[in-house]
């Protein structure tokens, strides 16, 4: 018979409270604060979510999900070519040590000559997974977030960021 915390398991091994929590995701952190909400033609703005420490049991992954209003639009200005770019940047370190970069999305549009009046993408929802170093898992992990938009060229350009919720998870 496995004894707890043991696997594999087999038919009449006893499931322990401990061992059930590891299978379900654990709600970390949902942040729904404007810090990072900015619009115009460029700008940047960055959150650090709060810093997360574990008990006995350390997950191996945690789950960010961005659910966000995210706008990088080129349009049309005089006949010259725009572009319109928005960069999300997550990043994560142990508590006391410095960031390093999860994962990063790039979300653009360019307008040239050729166009349609109006060319960009907007997007709602991404998500990364990220693997714990050991100091995360020893000490504790903090998650920052930074977006920033960019505009080149001499056309109208718009890059928006609005937050409507950022979710991190534990996974088992």
């Amino acid at each position: 018979m496995a004894a707890e915390g043991e696997y594999p398991k087999v038919d009449g091994d006893i499931r322990y409270a401990s061992e059930v929590n590891l299978n379900h995701y654990r709600v970390l952190e949902i942040y729904t604060g404007t810090d990072l909400d900015f619009t115009g033609t460029s700008g940047a703005a960055n959150h650090e979510l709060a810093a997360t420490t574990f008990g006995t049991t350390k997950p191996t992954y945690i789950k960010i999900n961005i659910n966000a209003f995210i706008e990088a639009i080129a349009q049309a200005g005089g006949g010259n070519n725009s572009k319109a770019t928005m960069t999300i940047l997550i990043e994560s370190k142990d508590i006391g040590g410095s960031y390093s970069t999860v994962d990063t999305f790039v979300i653009g549009g360019e307008y040239t000559d050729t166009s349609s009046d109006k060319v960009g993408f907007q997007e709602n929802y991404l998500s990364t997974l990220h693997t714990l170093t050991a100091n995360e898992k020893a000490n504790g992990f903090q998650v920052k977030i930074t977006a920033t938009g960019t505009s080149d060229g001499s056309g109208s350009t718009t890059t928006a960021f609005t937050n409507k919720q950022i979710i991190v998870e534990q996974l088992s």
